[in-house]
């Protein structure tokens, strides 16, 4: 369940939306640390083509990996 991104986790790597001309999905991770608080996005090519990512509103966690089949 989507929630406000005021609510994210710290540290912590989570799907973020960002409703831009082109809504967004991605991974990220907002770093609080004692260099500073950022947001950091797991697709290089989308800081290439948005320095300051993209301006998310939303967050919810990462799902489960899938298990192995035999």
């Amino acid at each position: 369940m989507w929630q406000p991104i005021d609510k994210a986790p710290r540290n912590e790597d989570v799907l973020v939306f960002a409703p831009n001309d082109q809504p967004t999905i991605v991974v990220a991770k907002f770093v609080d640390n004692h260099l500073g608080r950022w947001w950091e996005y797991a697709d290089e090519l989308l800081l290439d083509a948005a320095p300051e990512g993209p301006q998310a509103t939303h967050w919810m966690p990462l799902p489960a990996a899938p298990k192995p089949t035999e």
